[in-house]
């Protein structure tokens, strides 16, 4: 790939990046740094992303599509729009995924492995940070709709 493809490569995949709030907060370099850890997937409508019970070492970012969430017991949870993360949670608990992620329309995603977001702490601490302070804060964003809607409240 010529040079100036792959910087105008690069510079289209930096902007997607800054409009997804898991990179909130984060300098012109340090998306650079990021795209070193994001690697590009796409998943075709009703291929499942992950199932439930398996061991979960990936945060994936959607770009594009959509992503259904479902549960073993309690059935439909949620769909995962461009923007938002899926994944996390396995990620953040060091636990096996909750629920399976089937695409529901051709979809394309960014995927950051664990052992990536490792690496990158020892690069730089203040881009781990603020990944995982966003990732808390979609979270808790979570909790809080689920705690109001079993509550009534809208």
């Amino acid at each position: 790939m010529p040079r100036n493809d792959k910087a105008t490569t690069q510079k289209a995949v930096i902007h997607i990046l800054r409009k997804l709030p898991l990179f909130s907060g984060l300098m012109d370099d340090e998306y650079k740094l990021l795209m070193s850890v994001c690697h590009l997937i796409e998943l075709p409508r009703q291929k499942i992303l992950f199932h439930a019970d398996e061991a979960g070492h990936e945060i994936y970012l959607l770009l594009n599509g959509k992503i259904e969430i479902k549960a073993i017991n309690s059935g439909h949870l949620g769909i995962i729009h461009p923007g938002e993360v899926v994944g996390e949670m396995a990620v953040v608990r060091d636990a096996l995924r909750s629920a399976t992620a089937t695409a529901i329309e051709d979809s394309l995603l960014f995927r950051i492995n664990q052992s990536d977001l490792d690496l990158l702490l020892g690069k730089s601490p203040r881009v781990s940070y603020l990944i995982m302070k966003n990732i808390a804060r979609e979270l808790a964003e979570r909790l809080a709709t689920s705690n109001n809607h079993h509550n009534g409240i809208s």
